[in-house]
């Protein structure tokens, strides 16, 4: 009875999940839906090529799982001692060899068992359950390992490369507008925000920027940064802290989500200025070139939550200082 008590429980929590998961899509194809409306109000035709691009990611679970396999390739990669178990024609040999060494077993242990752990839930559909998952057989992980191995696959290449398309398709939605287009643009854009929904902003259109920006900052070598009040999001996120075209003119950030208050905590100036500093330190580093950075203390490491803003420095480190050619801080 027990048992059966816990197995109806998993049951509704998967049945919960579900519904989650489907109240999201229904949101993601109204926003989609209105944005159609308005390219094609706007532009006399819809694009489908761009709304699919705009619709992209280049920060979610599936990158972090394959980020994770890269770092399992890489690894093996460089070692003497691992790169020949993958030598070999079938996954399973590839296990039996890697079970005969110490390094092997401790390459097993370290990097594919934790793997399975975080990632290995890969069913969607009830009656899926009765498969075994990645977390319950190292298989599939291992053939994906070696697949990145016989391809060099080059993650950080192919994140920027999604970043900057994504980036590039939000900049084509709004390029060649002429004033009254934007205004009619702007005017759902801010239509939305008053109804609660934080506001999408395209950082590379300047009077965009200049109309939602209480402060907008040019620099002497000649990048422009905004600093608003409201809430920004993206397409294919639904806040962000700030954003900017790499390596491009103009950056902005947003103090909506930097504020204790929204966390129901007390107000912090202090801590919100030390906010706000780091997430322009780091918008304005996209814009001279950098890229996320894996540092953990790196002003460049991606922060989702604000917990991890108060983590990082405020400064670059020395691997980001280098790309900038300017000195670490000591």
């Amino acid at each position: 009875m027990e048992l059966a008590t816990v197995w109806e429980d998993a049951i509704d929590i998967h049945d919960r999940h579900w519904k989650i998961h489907w109240m999201l899509n229904f949101a993601q194809l109204s926003a989609t839906l209105n944005l159609r409306a308005a390219m094609e109000k706007v532009h006399g035709k819809i694009d489908e090529a761009l709304l699919g691009r705009l619709q992209n990611s280049a920060s979610d679970r599936n990158w972090d799982s394959i980020e994770a396999l890269w770092k399992m390739k890489q690894e093996v990669k460089a070692d003497s001692e691992l790169a020949p178990a993958f030598g070999a024609a079938k996954v399973d040999e590839i296990i039996a060899n890697l079970r005969a060494t110490d390094r092997g077993q401790r390459f097993i242990a370290e990097r594919v068992e934790p793997y399975q752990r975080e990632y290995g839930w890969h069913a969607v559909w009830s009656h899926e359950f009765i498969f075994p998952s990645v977390r319950e057989q190292m298989e599939p992980v291992i053939e994906l390992v070696r697949g990145y191995l016989d391809q060099d696959y080059d993650f950080p290449t192919t994140i920027a490369a999604a970043k900057a398309d994504i980036d590039a398709a939000a900049d084509e939605i709004m390029a060649g507008l002429t004033l009254p287009e934007t205004d009619f643009m702007m005017e759902r854009i801010i239509a939305l925000h008053r109804r609660g929904i934080a506001v999408v902003v395209v950082e590379h259109v300047m009077d965009v920027i200049k109309r939602l920006c209480e402060h907008v900052h040019v620099l002497a070598a000649g990048k422009i940064i905004g600093v608003t009040s409201e809430d920004l999001f993206i397409p294919v996120l639904t806040f962000v802290f700030g954003q900017s075209q790499l390596d491009g003119p103009a950056a902005i950030i947003s103090t909506y989500r930097l504020h204790n208050e929204l966390y129901g905590l007390p107000a912090d100036e202090e801590l919100l200025l030390t906010r706000t500093v780091k997430e322009v330190v780091h918008e304005l580093g996209h814009a001279f070139g950098l890229v996320h950075c894996r540092n953990q203390r790196c002003v460049m490491r991606a922060s989702t939550y604000v917990e991890e803003v108060d983590l990082k420095d405020a400064e670059f480190c020395a691997a980001c200082s280098a790309a900038l050619g300017v000195d670490a801080p000591i």
